[in-house]
């Protein structure tokens, strides 16, 4: 369609908010769906009259997000809106590409959210998790405090490798 793209997948995870989707306890859609929320991979073609984003993105690689009203990216081939799609700088690798969306925005929308309303320092539960390491990472850069909870303690151990303070 206007504005679409067609994406051949070559990575795509399995996030938390995958397996609540899975069980009904996410997002809701007309079923049969193809689950999945983002992806990396190659666009193929783009939809008719796709403007110039779509047209650009044509034999670029690309990390993407699927769209909320259709098919996820658990599949071969997908379409969602060029909108969606970031493409991706030549040294990128493909397969850590597939993750760039969800937890990253996740992250930065969690810690965004904290401080815009006034939070002097975050707690974060299943720190070990990958979104608990993004939180970390962006929780140091922005000199945000971060009390990580974790379940083990080769987790206390592994956070504190990657500079968590207070675990």
């Amino acid at each position: 369609g206007k504005g679409e793209v067609l994406v051949h997948v070559a990575a795509s995870p399995v996030n938390p908010s995958d397996l609540m989707f899975l069980r009904g306890m996410y997002v809701r859609k007309k079923l049969p769906v193809v689950p999945g929320f983002e992806c990396s991979g190659e666009v193929m073609a783009r939809g008719g009259g796709g403007g110039l984003l779509a047209r650009y993105l044509v034999g670029k690689r690309v990390s993407c997000g699927a769209p909320m009203d259709g098919d996820g990216t658990w599949a071969e081939y997908m379409v969602t809106p060029a909108a969606l799609c970031i493409p991706l700088l030549k040294p990128t690798d493909t397969e850590q590409a597939a993750s760039l969306i969800v937890n990253p925005f996740t992250a930065w929308a969690l810690l965004d959210g904290a401080v815009r309303g006034g939070a002097r320092a975050v707690a974060q539960t299943a720190a070990a998790s990958a979104l608990g390491r993004m939180m970390v990472r962006l929780a140091a850069r922005r000199r945000v405090p971060l009390v990580n909870v974790v379940r083990r303690a080769e987790q206390v151990e592994l956070l504190e490798s990657e500079g968590a303070e207070h675990v």
